[in-house]
């Protein structure tokens, strides 16, 4: 079961994916990469992977099929046809995986929790 976010508002309990917010970290060594996980206005989970080669976008896709079961954290990035699998370290500061390219391939990549605020989908 994953880790769950409670938030106390006006007597009302609202629960909150504890992976929701910014990720970044360093991809291949060249590339820095940002994912965000959000719920947008129709309270269903929605992301974005942003990747940069200095200041030049490289890549700017919607994530899909975001999920967290028995442990393994996944998602899916439609336009590139490429899967992430991956696990967070016990306080969720920390995401840990690969991408899966089409030609089978397994890229690593560790991101880190960032304090920044994520641009939420319908921002």
């Amino acid at each position: 079961m994953g880790a769950m976010l409670f938030l106390l508002t006006n007597n009302n309990i609202f629960c909150q994916p504890a992976y929701l917010g910014l990720w970044q970290g360093a991809f291949m060594n060249d590339f820095d990469v940002e994912v965000a996980f959000s719920i947008n206005s129709q309270e269903q989970l929605d992301g974005y992977i942003k990747m940069m080669n200095g200041t030049n976008v490289i890549q700017n896709d919607k994530l899909s099929e975001i999920q967290l079961i028995d442990g393994e954290f996944s998602f899916y990035i439609a336009d590139k046809g490429t899967p992430f699998k991956g696990n967070f370290n016990d306080n969720f500061t920390t995401l840990s995986g690969e991408f899966i390219f089409p030609d089978d391939s397994k890229n690593a990549i560790e991101l880190k929790r960032s304090l920044s605020k994520a641009k939420l989908a319908d921002e």
